[in-house]
């Protein structure tokens, strides 16, 4: 037999005996307090009363209550009844009878009066409620959204910014796609308890949606949906949300399987502000991701509209200044296309726009927004190698800053090694950017070991130069055809120099022999082994479209060039072991029988 649930106290039970041809059921209303927790209180009691039993009517007995704040009280939980929909199924379409001594001019000035004039809903005497329990029918689907839904308005809590709200709505939005209703997170189970985001979701819904729900049929959070968590065994993420404790730092950390996850919950206008230790952490805490919110600041950004001036954005360009490589993806409740763009130019590696309860999203746009997330975070994660190449890269470029290496061409070099970065950053749309990338890294090690400070050639030989000897390394230069024959220090062995005495035959003094000369003889190798695999390499991209440049290859030649660009790691040879250089008189009569021919 149906139910007839009577919220109200002990005066209540008097009266409602009158309806002993229904099964009653008596419930004291002292229980649905505003306390500090709210109408989220007064959501969750509703929710368990009413459950999936069969309710026929819902009598609120208003006279019956003497607790302050009763009409009030008497709204909210038919409010409450309502939108408990999704809990309660067709339970939330039952009639709801106001009980009192008088049939109007209760409730006219209260907030959420509204529902008074929308179907189902009556004020009647304790006598007129028997006669039109039998007459008021439950709404169906279409009286739901015409006759209710579509007349109310539930406004959000006026504590709270639309920053707040759009965090703990779009944590929830993200988090049903991976784990259905089932969250720890305290904040979000207190937003899904207010009226407000109950009353949000509800309006989203479609009438066969509706339908379903008012038959008894389950709707899942989001249908039959199932995105997989990502497995981040390994990763180190960090989290940048001035609201992170509203869900993000939860959904975030349990949606990535096996990361250690770290929050930065602090609210500023820019980077600088950020605490020592939080700064620390962005610099020196290695992190895979760091996902950043677009307002850092709270309500002081609602009304801003400039992409530049939005905090996030700010610290993203300190992020991205400190090292570009840093994989960053904003989190932003806006869905603005010029923002996005700017974010995009400013260097996020990504974004994720977060649901808000302001704007209706489809579940299409939810599937594909969380996907795209997805996809975000494990592109990221194939591109962590960018963070230590860029790190490398900046000491190499701080070593030719200290050393003041290239002298005018500085400028220019440095540049090459910036531009090999970008095509580097960017070579996942175009593959073939990884060998652009490579021979620019190159160019910089050939300029380098043309330097006249490194090498110097004359009519007695080719030399290097260590700023007080000169090591002679070639000598005795003969025209043979259309090329030069020497007799050389170091010879090709196996694939690569060493110290031994040999011939050096070629148009020209090529980078192999120059950079394997130096290593031989500046760093004392035994020899060039180390450098060949990377020149070979370089021989090997001739045609940048089919060449298979690897992150491992780029380890090699960065590391390369931290090594030879740092004087710490100078050890130079006896200057006996290169060959003897000719004394200044015969230098002075090689000249003058140069002359006389």
């Amino acid at each position: 037999m149906e139910k007839i649930l009577v919220f109200g106290n002990n005066q209540s039970i008097d009266w409602s005996q009158k309806l002993s041809n229904y099964n009653v059921q008596f419930e004291e209303f002292e229980s649905f307090t505003l306390n500090e927790n709210g109408v989220e209180n007064i959501n969750k009691i509703v929710i368990d009363k009413l459950g999936n039993q069969a309710v026929k009517a819902v009598i609120l007995d208003f006279d019956g209550i003497i607790v302050p704040q009763k009409e009030e009280r008497c709204l909210i939980t038919a409010l409450a009844i309502r939108l408990s929909l999704f809990e309660t199924m067709r339970n939330a379409c039952v009639p709801i009878f106001f009980a009192s001594k008088i049939d109007q001019g209760l409730f006219r000035n209260f907030q959420y009066s509204t529902i008074l004039f929308t179907e189902g809903i009556s004020v009647n005497t304790y006598e007129n409620i028997i006669d039109a329990i039998d007459i008021v029918e439950p709404l169906d689907a279409k009286q739901y959204k015409t006759r209710f839904l579509d007349i109310i308005k539930v406004l959000p809590n006026s504590t709270e910014g639309n920053h707040s709200l759009a965090n703990q709505w779009g944590a929830d939005a993200l988090g049903r796609f991976f784990f259905g209703n089932e969250t720890s997170n305290q904040m979000i189970e207190k937003a899904r308890l207010s009226m407000y985001f109950r009353y949000v979701r509800a309006s989203a819904l479609k009438i066969q949606d509706i339908e379903k729900l008012v038959n008894g049929e389950i709707i899942a959070p989001y249908t039959d949906i199932k995105v997989p968590p990502i497995n981040a065994k390994g990763k180190k993420v960090l989290l940048i949300d001035d609201e992170a404790d509203k869900g993000w730092s939860d959904v975030l950390s349990k949606l990535l399987v096996g990361a250690t996850f770290d929050t930065i919950n602090e609210r500023v206008k820019d980077y600088n502000p950020l605490s020592d230790s939080n700064k620390d952490k962005i610099e020196n805490g290695d992190y895979d991701l760091i996902f950043l919110d677009l307002r850092m600041n709270g309500t002081e950004e609602e009304d801003n509209v400039r992409p530049e001036e939005f905090s996030g954005m700010k610290i993203l360009k300190a992020i991205k200044n400190h090292n570009k490589g840093t994989q960053v993806i904003m989190l932003t409740a806006s869905n603005k296309a010029w923002n996005m763009k700017a974010l995009l130019d400013a260097g996020a590696d990504g974004y994720y726009i977060k649901e808000s309860p302001e704007y209706a999203f489809s579940l299409t746009y939810s599937q594909s927004n969380a996907e795209g997330l997805c996809k975000s975070i494990e592109r990221c994660f194939k591109r962590g190698y960018l963070r230590n190449i860029y790190s490398n890269l900046k000491n190499v470029k701080k070593l030719i800053k200290e050393n003041n290496f290239f002298g005018d061409k500085k400028d220019e070099i440095l540049n090459s090694i910036d531009i090999a970065y970008d095509l580097l950053n960017q070579s996942g749309e175009r593959p073939e950017y990884k060998a652009y990338s490579y021979l620019q890294l190159f160019l910089v090690i050939e300029e380098f070991v043309k330097l006249p400070s490194i090498i110097d050639e004359s009519d007695s030989g080719v030399y290097l130069y260590n700023g007080e000897n000169r090591y002679r390394i070639l000598k005795d230069k003969t025209p043979q055809n259309k090329t030069f024959r020497y007799n050389s220090i170091i010879d090709m062995q196996n694939g690569h120099y060493s110290l031994q005495r040999g011939q050096y035959i070629g148009r020209f003094i090529d980078t192999n022999f120059l950079v394997s000369a130096l290593l031989i003889f500046k760093f004392k190798k035994d020899n060039s082994a180390e450098w060949t695999k990377i020149y070979k390499k370089r021989n090997d991209i001739a045609h940048p479209k089919e060449a298979n440049v690897t992150i491992d290859d780029f380890k090699k030649i960065i590391h390369f060039m931290l090594y030879i660009f740092n004087p710490k790691n100078d050890n130079w040879r006896e200057l006996n072991e290169a060959f003897e250089d000719i004394s200044m008189e015969s230098s002075i009569e090689a000249l003058k029988e140069k002359y006389r021919k």
